[in-house]
């Protein structure tokens, strides 16, 4: 009997049992975290292809393919699937109008709009279709 009260008094496997039930818990977190650094990355690096062709149009481009072409290239560590598209919207004091056309009710240039998006596959923990957009007016 002494023998039995000895051992459910002891201590000694305690520090084991309790990192045992700890150490799934920890490396899943840090797997999460790393996944979750990767993501943030990837949304960056999206970002980063946005801002190159919006830098492009500012500084007075007016084609779209070489837009979406400096869109690419401006994008770090680019992943295979990756898109780039700009759809180009002009209005007339509001309303839809041809790019070319003078707007009749001020007498003064179509307002030019331009939607840049990014696009990608997230193929992580949690696999989402990933989509970075930016709309800015050139004109």
């Amino acid at each position: 009997m002494k023998f039995l009260r000895d051992f459910l008094r002891g201590r000694d496997g305690t520090s084991a049992i309790e990192f045992a039930i700890i150490a799934p818990i920890l490396a899943g977190l840090t797997i999460y975290g790393f996944d979750t650094w990767q993501l943030i990355n990837r949304k960056q690096d999206m970002h980063a292809a946005i801002n190159a062709s919006a830098h492009y149009y500012m500084g007075g481009g007016t084609d779209d393919g070489t837009g979406q072409s400096i869109g690419l290239s401006g994008w770090p560590n680019t992943p295979a699937d990756a898109k780039m598209t700009i759809v180009r919207a002009c209005t007339c004091a509001g309303a839809g109008a041809d790019c070319a056309s003078i707007c009749p009710a001020t007498q003064q240039a179509t307002e030019i709009h331009l939607t840049m998006t990014a696009t990608t596959q997230w193929n992580g923990l949690h696999p989402a279709a990933l989509s970075e957009s930016e709309n800015i007016r050139v004109r």
